[in-house]
């Protein structure tokens, strides 16, 4: 049978009186009541010696799930699982664990007097992840000043598009450009506009002018002018009233005097003409005058908006 922790308790304090060491107790076998009391009695009378002892009780060890004679260790760095830790090897743990982990220590300004609830902020994973100068976008309304303590944050701005900057950052947090813009003539490349056309072929027939009374009207007064003449003698060698034979000589040129100026009185009188126009057409062609009012227009590509922060600090 097994005995109760009592029994062992008693047992063993037996053995400590006695000076009789459990090295010298036989090895464990069934026993009753009624044989740990003769033992005990045996004890007592000296009439059993530790042979005796050994043939007929040796308690079992004690494990993790049953009592028993546990062996006592100063060891502090032991997995054994069958053996006690002596207070010498409880002290020795804590002064070790006190000299390598000081009362005064701390975890991010929290000292180590009692359980720590350690926020991202304190294990540096924000710092990590987010370090400054990084861009985080938001579908919702959210703001990391709130949700990073210890952490600063500005918004990059409303209604604005992102673009990217410089790889050297020189330009970096420039504003720039508009939703509407206003072209002006030097935007617009040089041109002109031209046109031509054909008016529709129509016959216009015969047409007549109005009927009006010219009166009598006088020419101009012109026409005078004179006449030249060739004169000299003639020097005859012969000749009869029929014909004559010789020369001129001396030849000379005369002119009448001038006259013959004069003017002409014509009665018009009233009447018109007709005039035959005939189906013809017309071709046309020329520049437009200048257009348009110089008003903006909208240039606000499509978009998607969302909450945009960086971080300062």
């Amino acid at each position: 049978m097994a005995l109760t922790i009592e029994q062992e308790q008693a047992l063993l304090a037996l053995l400590n009186e006695k000076k009789i060491t459990l090295s010298e107790l036989p090895a464990a076998t069934g026993i009753s009541e009624d044989d740990l009391m003769l033992i005990r009695q045996g004890i007592l009378d000296k009439s059993v010696n530790s042979s005796v002892m050994k043939r007929h009780f040796t308690p079992a060890a004690a494990s993790l799930t049953e009592s028993g004679i546990t062996k006592l260790s100063n060891a502090i760095n032991s997995d054994d699982e069958s053996i006690a830790a002596t207070p010498k090897a409880v002290k020795l743990s804590y002064d070790l664990a006190k000299s390598n982990v000081p009362p005064t220590r701390k975890i991010n300004g929290k000292a180590l007097s009692s359980d720590i609830t350690l926020t991202p902020s304190d294990l540096g994973i924000i710092d990590t992840i987010y370090p400054i100068g990084v861009v985080m976008f938001f579908a919702e309304n959210k703001n990391p000043n709130t949700l990073f303590p210890s952490t600063t944050w500005k918004y990059v701005g409303e209604e604005r598009t992102i673009r990217l900057g410089k790889m050297d950052g020189s330009d970096l947090n420039e504003l720039g450009g508009a939703d509407a813009v206003t072209l002006t003539t030097a935007n617009i490349p040089a041109h002109a506009h031209s046109f031509s056309g054909t008016s529709s072929s129509f016959d216009y027939g015969t047409k007549t002018v109005s009927t009006f009374d010219y009166g009598t009207k006088t020419s101009s007064t012109i026409g005078e002018h004179s006449h030249g003449i060739m004169g000299g003698y003639c020097g005859l060698s012969s000749g009869n009233g029929s014909w004559v034979d010789g020369h001129f000589s001396n030849t000379q040129f005369h002119s009448t005097n001038a006259a013959g100026s004069h003017a002409h009185t014509v009665y018009i009188g009233a009447h018109n003409h007709t005039v035959g126009i005939g189906a013809h057409n017309h071709t046309v062609s020329g520049n437009t005058n200048s257009v348009g009012s110089g008003t903006s227009f909208n240039v606000t590509n499509a978009y998607v908006k969302l909450m945009g922060w960086y971080r300062t600090a």
